[in-house]
């Protein structure tokens, strides 16, 4: 279900309403570019994620997490 981090990502609504999030932020990218970000921020390490600002920012870096499938 929704509520379950493990398997909300299987819900069919939870993956649309995602996908369309990374749709529009993909759309914002190509018109505004990153929206002024501050360079010293890009290369902040998002905890626990291991990931960097710069790093979820590319909606075309795939996969984001260690263990999902680019396709």
């Amino acid at each position: 279900s929704g509520g379950d981090v493990t398997t909300a990502a299987y819900d069919p609504i939870f993956f649309s309403h995602h996908g369309m999030i990374d749709r529009l932020w993909s759309i914002w990218q190509v018109k505004f570019g990153n929206g002024g970000t501050p360079r010293d921020l890009l290369d902040t390490v998002l905890v626990p994620f291991n990931k960097t600002f710069r790093d979820v920012l590319d909606v075309q870096q795939q996969p984001l997490l260690e263990g999902e499938d680019a396709d």
